[in-house]
């Protein structure tokens, strides 16, 4: 009996194995990515899915939530004592160091939370949520800066705000030279 093994058959054995290996990694790294995407589209759904019909508890939020809320604007400066915005405008520079978002507000409950999610085209770039407890103050801001050295991808930015997780208002702004 011949013991001799093909070193045709050896190598076609290591590609299945190679293959099995990428397989198995590219399965675990995609259902990562996969789990995220299923997680953060169940935070936002107002940004993934259109209902048809609303039902009436999130039309009251819904409502609730543009009562308080009364403008959304970019700036690149805000008063630190007022947090109202010094400057606000809806083109900026690339190299342009912060951006704020100024939420400006009617009378509200302590505790309410404001949130935004941004987007440059249809793409998600973040999002962030703070709670408002001061009622005296009339705005909410949030600040996007650069690092040194960096400049932003120019287009068209899209703001979401929303109160207590229900949509309130929508802002765009353009990054341009």
């Amino acid at each position: 009996m011949d013991n001799k093994v093909n070193p045709r058959s050896t190598w076609v054995l290591i590609a299945l194995g190679l293959l099995t290996i990428v397989i198995i990694v590219g399965g675990i790294f995609f259902a990562k990515r996969i789990r995220e995407a299923m997680h953060w589209a169940a935070e936002h759904p107002t940004l993934t899915s259109r209902p048809k019909k609303i039902s009436p508890a999130m039309q009251r939020r819904n409502q609730q939530a543009k009562e308080i809320v009364n403008d959304v604007v970019t700036a690149t400066a805000v008063d630190p004592k007022t947090s109202l915005p010094v400057n606000p405008k809806t083109t900026f520079f690339p190299q342009e160091k912060q951006i704020y978002l100024v939420v400006l507000l009617n009378t509200f409950p302590k505790g309410t939370n404001i949130s935004y999610v941004r987007l440059l085209g249809n793409r998600y770039l973040d999002s962030q949520l703070t709670q408002a407890n001061d009622t005296s103050k009339k705005a909410v801001n949030f600040v996007w800066k650069t690092t040194k050295g960096t400049v932003r991808i120019e287009g068209t930015y899209t703001v979401r705000v929303f109160v207590n997780g229900a949509f309130a208002k929508e802002v765009s702004y353009i990054i341009s030279k």
